[in-house]
């Protein structure tokens, strides 16, 4: 099997698939709703509000940061903290994870995400231009996740990166902490005008000059439908993201986990 079929496999099963995806839908929801382009708002804003959000939703649905509890106990303070801010339809949407399935694990201050070998960070990008992404304009850590090699082959393309270039690139990154060979990054994309939202979630390769910027990619919502607000898939009033039947005003409970949240900001 591939990694795009390993990654996919593990990540489905778990049903952190359906965690990324609610992160996504709540997030575009939130920040389509509050966008309006006469007060100023723009791609810029857009693009900063969704990231800044999608943080925040995943650390919810995947129990970490300030939404991890310390104990069962707390379970009830815990409701009020992990439904702040939340409409009824997202917590009656929000899947329901063990607490240890995902933890915060970060990488040279970018927020990142990590369950089982599979660790992402997230990053922003224009709606439409998933295969445009140019790393080089992203931060070094961004950078040094897309140096990392083809993971179905035993060495670099020379020939399509160019040599010279590679060698400029890794000079540039030798200070930086060594990256996992499975470091993932999870795009994310909104359309303000009809709503359309992108998650492509895989293996990025750097591309200096401007060839493919992925070794493989999966954009986890390209079954949305504008209107959908935010129910990634969804038939009926059974959102995929649910992980089962809509039950009315279900009750949320935050879910405890092993480890502490790392800090740092994610650069985009």
């Amino acid at each position: 099997m591939s990694e795009q079929d390993d990654a996919l496999h593990d990540l489905g099963e778990s049903l952190v698939l359906e965690g990324l995806r609610w992160a996504a839908a709540s997030s575009a929801n939130r920040v389509l709703s509050d966008y309006d382009a006469e007060t100023g708002h723009d791609q810029g804003w857009l693009g900063y509000s969704h990231h800044k959000l999608m943080k925040d939703r995943m650390d919810r649905v995947f129990s970490c940061g300030k939404y991890a509890a310390p104990s069962v106990d707390e379970s009830a303070a815990g409701l009020d903290v992990v439904g702040a801010g939340l409409s009824q339809e997202d917590l009656r949407a929000m899947p329901q994870l063990a607490s240890d399935l995902v933890v915060r694990e970060d990488l040279n201050g970018s927020p990142g995400w990590r369950f089982g070998e599979w660790r992402w960070l997230l990053a922003s990008f224009r709606h439409g231009e998933a295969h445009r992404i140019q790393w080089t304009r992203k931060s070094l850590t961004k950078q040094r996740v897309a140096a990392q090699r083809n993971p179905d082959q035993l060495a670099f393309d020379d020939e399509q990166l160019g040599i010279a270039e590679l060698t400029d690139v890794f000079a540039s990154l030798s200070q930086l902490t060594a990256v996992p060979s499975t470091t993932l990054v999870l795009g994310h994309a909104l359309d303000p005008f009809n709503g359309g939202v992108q998650l492509p979630l895989g293996r990025p390769r750097l591309n200096p000059g401007g060839t493919e910027p992925w070794y493989w990619m999966k954009d986890l919502v390209d079954d949305w439908q504008p209107g959908g607000r935010g129910r990634v898939g969804s038939t009926g009033s059974n959102p995929s993201g649910s992980g089962g039947p809509d039950l009315p005003d279900a009750p949320i409970r935050l879910r405890r986990r092993n480890m502490s949240a790392s800090g740092g900001d994610s650069d985009q």
